[in-house]
């Protein structure tokens, strides 16, 4: 990839206010100009959740089409798993197996010889109604409101052999190419997430989803926002701590993108830093998180060119 398809003239600037009536036509542009930029030939693909497929707002893919100008070839869901996006855990109406949908996405990246991949998941693993196993009832008697144990099990055992299957298979397509054809998976791992109790939706009429974290606590006794904040905090950690140990054992087919010190923090109903509700981000925060993407994307990119 040549380092004049990395800028596209794209004025984001000019959409971060845009009605909500805008958005798909705002991500039809976003997508448009951004395969005009790079001739057409996806330089990256992506597999994911909401944070790539948001569908009510610009969502990171789109910000970092509009940003860079590098065409993406997008596999994520809203909604979706990281078990399912990357071992598969559904079956179709005839008890057959659904193949993951990393298999497409790997799939892509095969053909059009990509050297990024990008991921975003985990979220909707350990959030919404998968928070409340985590956790201890306040009247319990537990020293812990979290339920540490059974989180590393989750996130240090399971989800990390999920991901490690991903960099297995990515690690078998390098071996097929040259040296500066080499793909590499780029990861988040969120931000602070607070527990405000705001779902999605347009700011009138009724909640379309969420929130995923206050019910939890509350069903669970855990009335104080607060300590429901500070556990939140202590789950994002750890799976950031996670994917920090993953990018240390396997550096060079993996990159960790730490995203808490960029995203602003919910600070109260009148200060929300850069969250939209309890799980998604606003439009300039996605840009901010795209932005720390990018440049760690385009590092790789850049050392990974022909001349």
């Amino acid at each position: 990839m040549s380092e004049s398809t990395t800028v596209a003239p794209f004025d984001l600037d000019a959409y971060m206010d845009a009605p909500p009536e805008k958005i798909p036509e705002i991500k039809v542009a976003i997508k448009t100009t951004a395969a005009r930029a790079s001739g057409g030939l996806s330089q990256i693909v992506a597999e994911g959740d909401s944070w790539f497929d948001y569908w009510i707002l610009l969502d990171m893919v789109d910000c970092l089409q509009g940003e860079f100008g590098w065409q993406i070839s997008n596999y994520a869901r809203h909604g979706d798993t990281l078990e399912n996006m990357l071992v598969g855990n559904r079956t179709d109406s005839d008890g057959n197996r659904v193949q993951p949908g990393i298999s497409a996405a790997l799939a892509e990246l095969r053909a059009v010889n990509a050297k990024v991949l990008i991921l975003s998941g985990g979220g909707n693993d350990i959030a919404g109604d998968e928070f409340y196993n985590y956790l201890n009832h306040k009247d319990s008697g537990e020293s812990d409101l979290l339920k540490v144990a059974k989180l590393e099990e989750m996130i240090h055992g399971n989800m990390r052999s999920w991901i490690v299957s991903t960099i297995t298979k990515v690690q078998d397509i390098n071996q097929t190419r040259l040296p500066d054809d080499k793909c590499k998976i780029f990861m988040h791992g969120y931000g602070y997430a607070y527990p405000s109790g705001k779902g999605l939706g347009f700011g009138w009429g009724p909640t379309l989803s969420g929130p995923w974290l206050q019910p939890s606590l509350l069903r669970k006794g855990i009335t104080d926002i607060k300590v429901g904040a500070i556990l939140a905090e202590r789950l994002i950690d750890m799976y950031n701590e996670m994917l920090g140990s993953l990018m240390k054992e396997y550096a060079s087919e993996f990159e960790y993108v730490n995203l808490r010190g960029e995203i602003d923090r919910y600070m109260s109903p009148a200060n929300e830093g850069d969250w939209g509700n309890e799980l998604h981000l606003t439009r300039r925060g996605y840009r901010k998180a795209a932005r720390e993407f990018g440049k760690k994307i385009k590092d790789h990119l850049s050392r990974n060119s022909r001349p």
